[in-house]
C-alpha cells in the first residue's frame, strides 16, 4: 500500500499515473482467465448460439485490457484534480464527462472498480493514450459481449462468475460483477448500463412531485431528459404504429440514443399487444414515455443504435460519438477500488473532503488529491456500494466525520414475480431467439459494419434494408409490455408493470431457479428454456424497505438476519470491504401485505390477459406457478418468491433539513461535510415508475449542473 502522511491539507496524488491514461492490473494470472474463459464458452453455446464461437474470443476484455494497458510512470510534479468522480457506472460517467466539457481549464478525475466495457469505450481510451484499437476482427467493428443486445441476459447472469468458481478460479469474482449473493450488480465503465435490457423508460410528473423538494421540478427534470436524448425511428412498420416520433417531449440532438422495438419484432409481442387490448386495457400508441399517459399496453423503447447497445458510457466515452471533445481533461483510472473519502478537520469542526484512498486490483494504494478547496469528491458508486464507503470514511449512524443515521436505510427497488407460459409449437417456430438465431450472427456483424460506414460517410441510402438485416441480435429479444392499474392505485398512475420476455431469459429469474434445485431441475434445460415464454409482474411504488448494513471492524456484531451478504473472497483481494442487506429492524418481512395483494392483482391480471384471443391460441399451459396456485396459495406464492429487480434506489436519499434520513440536500451536498456529493441512484428517495436508468442518468446530469453553478457561485 502508498504510504499515507496524513488526512490533511491538499497534497498530490501518490501513484505512478500518465495524464490521459487507463490504469489496470498486471497479467499475473492472465493463464488462469484465459482458462475460466475458455470454459465458459461453453456457457453460451449451451445456449444453442451455434455461431458465439466466431466471437467469443473476443468477449474477454478484461484479459485484453491487461495486456493493453501498460503502467506508465509521471514525468515532472504529481497530479492534483478539481474533481474526483468514483464510480465509472451510468451517474459518474454522466458527471465527469460533463464537467470536463463544460471546465476544460480543470482536470478530473474518473475511478472504477472494474475493467470491462464496450469496445468502442476501450478503443476510444486507449487511443488517447497513443496506442491502437482493441479487438482481433480486421475490417469490421470489434464488438464484444456487451455490445451485442440479444446477449444482455447472459452477461447480466451471475453464471459465468458462479462458473468460474466451479473451475476454481477465484479470481473470476473480479470480472464484471461484484460478489455481493443474490443481486446482480455489475462493475465495469458503464456500470449497470452494460447489462441492463436496455428499456428506456422516463419517470412520470407524479414521481417528481412525490419526492417534494423545491429544486427538482417536472420542469426542470423534463429538460434533462430533453437534452440527454435523440430519438431515432427504425422507419419499419410496426402493428401498432409509435405516435411519438415527433412529440414536443422527446430529445432531436442529445447524446443517448433511444429507439423504438424493432425492425426484428418478437412474434409473441403482437400477440400480448392485441388479447390486452380485448381485455379492455388502453394501447399506450406513444409508447410508455408520454408524460401524460402511461397506462396501456405498447413496445418499450429502447437505448441501441445502429445495432449496438447505445449504454451511458457508448454515449459519451465511446469513440463513435461524433459529439464529444477530445476531453483531455479527463482521467479515467480503471481496475481501482474506492476505500475511503480523505478528510481535512484543520478549519473548524466540518470537515472537508480533499481526496479519495484507492486501490488497485493488486492491492497497491493511491491518494487521489483535489487541487483546492474549491474542488469536490462526488460519489457514484450506486446504491448498494454507495453506502459503504460513507462509512467507511466515518459518516454512518453515530460516525466520527459525520453523524448521519440515513445512511444506509431507505433501500428499495421494484420488487418483481415471474410467471412462466409453454407456448404452442407453431409459435415457438415463428419466435426468433437467442435459441434460434445464431446461424443470423455473421449477418448482423457485416450490417454493424456498414451502417457504421454509412454513418461515417453522412449517407442515409440503403440504411433501412441494411437494418433489417441486423435482425435479432440487434434487439433485446424482446418489445412489449404494458403498465396498469390495479384497485389501488393512485390518480391513474399505473403501480403494476408488465414485461413480456418470449423465452425465458431473464437474468434475475433465471438466478431465482438457479438458487432452488426442483425449479432448477424443472425450468433449466435447452427444452423447457426454448419452449417457454416468461412475464414478470413488477410492483411500481412498494412499501417494502431494505436496509444496508456497511461492512465495519468498529461495528458491534448484527443479529439481524441477513438475507443478502458478500460472497467469500480470497486474502489476495480482501482489500476492499462489501456491504450485506438486511431488513430494518423489527420487520420480519420484505413486503407490506398491501405490496403482495397489489402484485397477487397483477398476475390473476395477467392470467385474464392470456385468456384472451389470439394469444390464448398459443399457451399451452401455465407452467409457474401454475393455475392452482390462487389466494391464500398466491399471496403466500408472492411472499415466497418475490425477485429483486436491480433497480435499487434511496439508501443516501436527498431530502429536506427536516428528514432525518436526508443524507443529502436538494443540491446532493452530504450534510455534515464540506466538498462532498453523491449524485447516484442512492440520493432518489422514492422509486420511479418504471425501469430506473434513463431517471438515474437526469439525476446526474442535473446534479453536474448544480456544481458547474456552485463553482460559478464563488
Amino acid at each position: 500500500m502508498a504510504a499515507y502522511a496524513g488526512k490533511t491539507g491538499y497534497g498530490a496524488i501518490e501513484s505512478n499515473r500518465a495524464n490521459n491514461h487507463i490504469s489496470s492490473t498486471s497479467d499475473r494470472n492472465m493463464k488462469q482467465r484465459m482458462e475460466c474463459i475458455t470454459n465458459l464458452r461453453s456457457r453460451y453455446l449451451g445456449f444453442g448460439v451455434g455461431c458465439l464461437t466466431l466471437f467469443v474470443s473476443i468477449i474477454s476484455v478484461s484479459v485484453w485490457w491487461a495486456h493493453l494497458f501498460e503502467r506508465e510512470g509521471i514525468k515532472g510534479q504529481p497530479v492534483l484534480y478539481d474533481y474526483v468522480v468514483v464510480g465509472g457506472g451510468p451517474s459518474g460517467i454522466t458527471v465527469a464527462t460533463k464537467l470536463a466539457k463544460k471546465l476544460y481549464d480543470k482536470r478530473i478525475l474518473l475511478i472504477e472498480a472494474g475493467e470491462a466495457s464496450q469496445s468502442s469505450v476501450l478503443s476510444r481510451l486507449q487511443k488517447k493514450k497513443g496506442g491502437g484499437g482493441i479487438g482481433m476482427m480486421k475490417g469490421k467493428v470489434e464488438v464484444n459481449q456487451f455490445d451485442i443486445p440479444l446477449l444482455w441476459s447472459g452477461a447480466a447472469s451471475r453464471e459465468e462468475l458462479e462458473e468460474g468458481q466451479k473451475f476454481g478460479f477465484k479470481e473470476s469474482l473480479l470480472s464484471h460483477h461484484w460478489p455481493i449473493s443474490s443481486i446482480l450488480l455489475p462493475k465495469g465503465i458503464g456500470g449497470s448500463g452494460l447489462v441492463n435490457a436496455m428499456i428506456y423508460v422516463r419517470c412520470l410528473p407524479e414521481d417528481i412531485q412525490r419526492w417534494n423538494l423545491t429544486g427538482w421540478t417536472w420542469e426542470t427534470v423534463q429538460k434533462q431528459y430533453y437534452d440527454l436524448e435523440t430519438y431515432k425511428d427504425w422507419k419499419t412498420p410496426n402493428v401498432y404504429k409509435n405516435e411519438s416520433s415527433q412529440a414536443s417531449w422527446r430529445g432531436k440532438d442529445g447524446p443517448i440514443v433511444t429507439t423504438p422495438s424493432g425492425p426484428a419484432m418478437d412474434t409473441v409481442a403482437p400477440l400480448f399487444l392485441q388479447s390486452t387490448l380485448a381485455r379492455g386495457w388502453p394501447l399506450a400508441s406513444r409508447g410508455f414515455n408520454d408524460p401524460s399517459r402511461r397506462v396501456g399496453a405498447s413496445y418499450y423503447d429502447f437505448n441501441i443504435r445502429d445495432g449496438i447497445r447505445h449504454s451511458i458510457a457508448e454515449a459519451l466515452l465511446g469513440e463513435w460519438n461524433e459529439q464529444e471533445t477530445s476531453l483531455n481533461n479527463l482521467d479515467v483510472v480503471a481496475g481501482a477500488a474506492a476505500q475511503e473519502v480523505l478528510f481535512d478537520d484543520s478549519n473548524g469542526q466540518t470537515q472537508t473532503a480533499v481526496g479519495v484512498k484507492y486501490s488497485e486490483l493488486s492491492g497497491q494504494g493511491h491518494h487521489a488529491r483535489l487541487r483546492n478547496s474549491q474542488g469536490e469528491v462526488i460519489l457514484a458508486g450506486g446504491s448498494i456500494l454507495t453506502p459503504q464507503l460513507l462509512a467507511n470514511s466515518g459518516i454512518f449512524e453515530g460516525g466520527k466525520v459525520a453523524n448521519l443515521s440515513g445512511v444506509g436505510k431507505n433501500l428499495h427497488d421494484h420488487p418483481v414475480v415471474n410467471m412462466v407460459f409453454e407456448l404452442s409449437p407453431e409459435l415457438i417456430e415463428q419466435a426468433p431467439s437467442i435459441f434460434t438465431a445464431g446461424s443470423a450472427m455473421e449477418k448482423y456483424l457485416a450490417a454493424v459494419e456498414k451502417l457504421k460506414q454509412k454513418r461515417d460517410n453522412s449517407t442515409e441510402e440503403g440504411i433501412k434494408e441494411i437494418i433489417e438485416d441486423l435482425g435479432t441480435f440487434a434487439t433485446g429479444g424482446f418489445s412489449a409490455g404494458a403498465f396498469l392499474t390495479s384497485p389501488w392505485a393512485k390518480k391513474n398512475v399505473p403501480d403494476i408493470q408488465l414485461t413480456v420476455f418470449p423465452r425465458l431469459e431473464e437474468p434475475h429469474v433465471l438466478q431465482k431457479f438457479q438458487q432452488n434445485s426442483p425449479l432448477a431441475k424443472k425450468f433449466l434445460n435447452k427444452r423447457i428454456q426454448s419452449t417457454c415464454m416468461l412475464v414478470t409482474v413488477a410492483l411500481l411504488d412498494p412499501e417494502a424497505r431494505y436496509e444496508i448494513i456497511p461492512d465495519r471492524k468498529d461495528a458491534p456484531q448484527s443479529h439481524r438476519d441477513i438475507e443478502i451478504k458478500p460472497l467469500s473472497v480470497d486474502e489476495e483481494h480482501s482489500y476492499f470491504n462489501l456491504p450485506s442487506i438486511a431488513l430494518p429492524e423489527g420487520k420480519s418481512s420484505y413486503l407490506t401485505d398491501h405490496d403482495v395483494s397489489r402484485i397477487a392483482w397483477g398476475i390473476e391480471e395477467v392470467r385474464s390477459i392470456f385468456g384472451m384471443p389470439p394469444i390464448a391460441h398459443d399457451i399451452i399451459e401455465e407452467i409457474y406457478p401454475g393455475e392452482k396456485v390462487t389466494n391464500g396459495l398466491l399471496l403466500e406464492h408472492v411472499k415466497t418468491n418475490r425477485l429483486t429487480n436491480s433497480h435499487w434506489v434511496g439508501s443516501a436519499k436527498m431530502g429536506r433539513d427536516d428528514d432525518p434520513l436526508a443524507v443529502v440536500d436538494e443540491e446532493l451536498r452530504v450534510r455534515g461535510v464540506r466538498g462532498l456529493r453523491i449524485v447516484d441512484a442512492s440520493v432518489i428517495p422514492n422509486v420511479p415508475n418504471g425501469n430506473t436508468h434513463s431517471t438515474v442518468s437526469i439525476v446526474a446530469s442535473l446534479a453536474a449542473d448544480l456544481i458547474l453553478e456552485a463553482r460559478m457561485k464563488r
